[in-house]
């Protein structure tokens, strides 16, 4: 008999390390955010690709959901060309064993914010390296 194996999230069951389910997260979250702003601009893919900066196939990569094709450095340079500012906060894991998928839990916040207005999302993120002390950061372009 099988026994199956519940999981905090998507990102946890498919990663290899909580590291990796974070930044799974992290690029996931953005790149949506990305997608809705051309969706509701209604862009074509070569018209959101001179609005991001990039070629029309890495749109269409985008579009796809492509995830793996996209580190958070270029999805943060993709939302800057697009006039957004990007901005990230990080806070203190809750206690947990290390490398345990289900164990410590941290709140991370995405956002992203246009001229025209401000949306944010807010998921738990899993990680078991957060320094004792909580940090916030913030990237703006």
């Amino acid at each position: 008999m099988t026994q199956l194996q519940a999981y905090r999230s998507i990102w946890v069951a498919i990663a290899n390390t909580l590291e990796e389910s974070a930044n799974l997260q992290a690029r996931s979250e953005l790149m949506q955010k990305i997608m809705a702003i051309i969706e509701q601009n209604k862009w074509k893919q070569a018209e959101a690709a001179v609005h991001c900066g990039v070629t029309q196939p890495r749109i269409n990569d985008l579009l796809r959901g492509r995830l793996s094709n996209f580190s958070l450095d270029a999805l943060v340079n993709i939302a800057a060309s697009m006039g957004c500012k990007v901005h990230m906060k990080l806070e203190e894991s809750r206690p947990g064993p290390t490398g345990n998928r289900s164990g410590a839990q941290g709140a991370t916040q995405l956002s992203t914010e246009r001229a025209g207005g401000y949306s944010s999302i807010t998921k738990e993120s899993h990680g078991s390296k957060v320094s004792p002390k909580s940090f916030n950061r913030q990237v703006v372009y």
